[in-house]
C-alpha cells in the first residue's frame, strides 16, 4: 500500500512538472517576440538532420536556406555544408518528428520538414528528455538515500538550481537535455549494477546508455569511467572468460548506438571520426578548468551557485557511499577539464555552465543529501517538548533551507528573463550584481550574496597573484585581445591585430594618469595582464615618451632593452604565450608617457 501511494504521489509530481514545463515551453518569447519554442540558433543545427534525412540525402542545401545558417559554417572537404551540430538529438526525437510529419500530413501543413508540427514536438522533447533526467536521478536517490516519495525533492530542486530548467523550456531543442538524461540514467544503472550480478542483460544496457549519452553529445565519452570501474569490480569477484564476452557485447551495443553519428561524419566530413570543429579545437595541453567553474563569463558556480552547496553536500556523503561519490566526483572531475579544454570554454551565448548537462545527477545527489538531512533534524525541533539543542538544530537547518530556497527561485526568475539573444556571450562583467538586477527582491539579494561567495576563493588568489582587487578576477578573466574565434570554425576573419589600453584599470597596474594621457607611474614598472585565448606567439610595438633606457618583459621574460626617446618604438616578440592570463611589464623612468601597445598575432 505505501509503495502504491508513494507511485500516485510521484507521478502526480511529474503530471505537475510536465504540465507546468510545458506550459512554459509554449509560451515563452524572445526579447524580439517569436516563440522560444521555435528553431533558434544551435537548435536549428541538431534539427535540419531530420528534414535532410527526410529528402533522403545529408545535403543541407534546402535546410540552411530555410534556418538561414547562423552561424555561416565552411563547407567541409566533401563539398557539403558543414555541420558541427551532433545527429544524436535527431535520433532520439525521429519518432516525434515523423508523428508531427504525419500530423502536418493529415492537417495539410507544409511537407518539407518544417511545419509547426514537426518543430513544436522536436523542442518539446526537451521538456520531455529533462523530466526524464530528474526521475532517473530520483531513482538513483531512492535506491540509496531512501525517503520515499520525498526522494524526488532533491531532483526537482537541482533541476531548477541551474541550466537544466533553461534549456528544458526557454531554450529547447539544444542537446544538453538529452545529456542530462542519459548521463543520469547511465550513472543510476551503473550505480544499480552493484547490487546484484551483472548479466550479458546488465552490460548490454550499460553498453547502449553508455552509446547514447555519446551519441548526445561526444564529451560524454569520459563517463566511460564508471564502466571500466565496473569491469574492474568484475574482474575482482574471479576472472572467467565470458566476462570478456559481456564486455566486448556492451562495447559492440555502444558502437551501435553510436553509429549514426559516426556515419554522419563519413557523409559531410569524409572521416569515421573527427573533431568537427577542425583541429586545435580541444586544448588539452591547457584546459581553463578554473574558469569553466569560477569565472563570471557563464563558470558554473557563479551562475548556479546553489550548485556548489549541492556539490559539497555530496562530498559529505563520501562516508556513507565512498563508491557512489568518488564515482560522481571523478566523473565532475573529467567533465571540468573537457569543459576548459575546448576552445570556447564560456560555451558561447550560455545560461550558465551548460556543458556541465552530464553532472547534474551529481547535483541532483547533493541537493538529495541536504533533503534527507533536514528530514531528520527539523521534524524533532517541532515536537513538543523538543531539547533545546534540536530547536537551535532544526530552527538553523528551517534558515539553510530557505535560503537556498530564495537562490533557486532567483535561478528560475533569471531563467524567465533569459533568451537566446540576451544570453550572456561576452566576458567582462561580474555576475552577482547581474544576477540581482535580474533576479529583483529578496531571492536577488540572496542570490548575489550567494553568487559573490562561490568564487570568491578564485577571486582572493587572482587579486593576491596579480595585485589587484576582487572585482578584478571577474572583469579580466576571459575578456581576450586579438579576439576568441575559433579560427577556421565560420568564415569570419581571425582577428590578428590589436590594441592594449593602457589607462588605470583592473587590467593595468602601476600608470598614473598625466598631462591627459598616461605615464609611468613613481616605481617605475607598469604591468598590463593580457588575456589570451590563441595559440602561436604575438608582437609588441610599444612606445614610450621620455629619456633613458625601457625594458619589455613578457611572463617574467626579458623581450627587449633600449634607449627611449620620442619616436622611439621597442618591437619586442613573444614566442610563448598562455592560455589565459599574460603578462606585459614595461619598465622605464617615472613620467615617461605611456601609450597604447600594438599587438600582432604570429603563427
Amino acid at each position: 500500500m505505501l509503495a502504491r501511494r508513494e507511485h500516485v504521489v510521484v507521478g502526480a509530481v511529474f503530471a505537475v512538472l510536465l504540465a507546468l514545463g510545458t506550459w512554459e515551453w509554449q509560451h515563452g518569447r524572445e526579447d524580439h517576440g517569436t516563440p522560444t519554442a521555435d528553431l533558434h540558433a544551435d537548435s536549428s543545427y541538431y534539427y535540419v538532420y531530420l528534414p535532410s534525412l527526410l529528402g533522403g540525402d545529408l545535403d543541407f542545401t534546402d535546410e540552411y536556406d530555410e534556418t538561414h545558417d547562423w552561424y555561416h559554417l565552411a563547407d567541409t572537404p566533401t563539398g557539403r555544408h558543414g555541420n558541427v551540430f551532433g545527429i544524436g538529438p535527431a535520433v532520439f526525437t525521429a519518432p516525434l518528428f515523423l508523428l508531427g510529419h504525419g500530423l502536418a500530413f493529415v492537417f495539410g501543413s507544409r511537407q518539407d520538414g518544417f511545419s509547426d508540427w514537426e518543430i513544436r514536438l522536436y523542442t518539446w522533447s526537451s521538456v520531455l528528455a529533462s523530466l526524464a533526467a530528474v526521475f532517473f536521478a530520483y531513482r538513483l536517490v531512492r535506491r540509496r538515500l531512501g525517503g520515499g516519495a520525498l526522494a524526488i525533492a532533491g531532483p526537482i530542486v537541482a533541476a531548477l538550481a541551474g541550466p537544466v530548467v533553461y534549456y528544458a523550456t526557454r531554450q529547447p531543442g539544444y542537446a544538453h537535455p538529452f545529456a542530462t538524461l542519459f548521463g543520469t540514467w547511465l550513472v543510476e544503472r551503473w550505480d544499480a549494477s552493484y547490487d546484484g550480478p551483472r548479466t550479458l542483460r546488465t552490460w548490454l544496457g550499460l553498453g547502449a546508455l553508455f552509446g547514447a549519452a555519446v551519441l548526445a553529445r561526444p564529451q560524454l565519452g569520459l563517463w566511460g569511467v564508471l564502466l571500466a570501474a565496473a569491469a574492474v569490480d568484475d574482474w575482482r569477484t574471479g576472472w572467467q572468460p565470458r566476462l570478456a564476452l559481456r564486455w566486448l557485447a556492451a562495447a559492440a551495443t555502444a558502437l551501435v548506438v553510436f553509429a549514426p553519428q559516426l556515419l554522419a561524419w563519413r557523409a559531410l566530413y569524409g572521416s569515421w571520426y573527427l573533431v568537427p570543429q577542425g583541429p586545435g579545437f580541444m586544448r588539452w595541453d591547457s584546459p581553463c578548468w578554473s574558469e569553466v567553474l569560477f569565472s563570471s563569463r557563464n563558470g558554473l558556480f557563479p551562475w548556479s551557485p546553489a550548485y556548489l552547496v549541492f556539490g559539497i553536500a555530496a562530498i559529505v556523503a563520501v562516508r556513507k557511499l565512498p563508491r557512489l561519490v568518488v564515482g560522481l566526483g571523478v566523473g565532475f572531475a573529467l567533465q571540468t577539464v573537457s569543459n576548459g579544454a575546448v576552445w570556447d570554454w564560456w560555451g558561447g551565448g550560455a545560461f550558465g555552465g551548460r556543458r556541465f548537462d552530464s553532472t547534474y545527477v551529481c547535483f541532483a545527489f547533493g541537493a538529495a543529501v541536504i533533503v534527507a538531512w533536514l528530514a531528520r533534524v527539523v521534524p524533532p525541533a517541532i515536537e513538543r517538548p523538543a531539547p533545546w539543542r534540536a530547536r537551535v538544530v532544526g530552527a538553523s537547518a528551517a534558515l539553510f533551507a530557505t535560503l537556498v530556497g530564495l537562490v533557486v527561485v532567483a535561478n528560475i526568475r533569471l531563467a524567465i528573463h533569459t533568451t537566446v539573444t540576451s544570453a550572456r556571450i561576452f566576458g567582462g562583467e561580474q555576475a552577482a550584481p547581474f544576477i540581482r538586477s535580474e533576479a529583483h527582491g529578496l531571492p536577488g539579494f540572496v542570490a548575489e550574496w550567494a553568487s559573490a561567495l562561490s568564487n570568491l576563493p578564485a577571486r582572493a588568489l587572482f587579486a593576491w597573484r596579480y595585485d589587484t582587487d576582487l572585482a578584478g578576477y571577474d572583469l579580466v578573466v576571459g575578456v581576450y585581445a586579438l579576439g576568441e574565434t575559433f579560427p577556421g570554425l565560420n568564415p569570419y576573419p581571425d582577428q590578428v591585430t590589436d590594441t592594449i589600453s593602457v589607462k588605470p584599470s583592473p587590467f593595468v597596474a602601476g600608470a598614473v594618469r598625466h598631462k591627459g594621457g598616461v605615464a609611468v607611474g613613481p616605481d617605475g614598472r607598469v604591468r598590463i595582464l593580457v588575456e589570451l585565448n590563441r595559440e602561436g606567439g604575438v608582437e609588441l610595438r610599444v612606445a614610450l615618451d621620455g629619456s633613458g633606457r625601457g625594458r619589455v618583459l613578457w611572463n617574467d621574460e626579458l623581450l627587449v632593452e633600449q634607449a627611449i626617446g620620442p619616436g622611439v618604438m621597442l618591437d619586442a616578440t613573444a614566442h610563448t604565450i598562455r592560455r589565459g592570463t599574460n603578462e606585459l611589464v614595461i619598465e622605464a623612468p617615472p613620467g615617461s608617457g605611456l601609450h597604447p601597445i600594438a599587438i600582432s598575432a604570429i603563427r
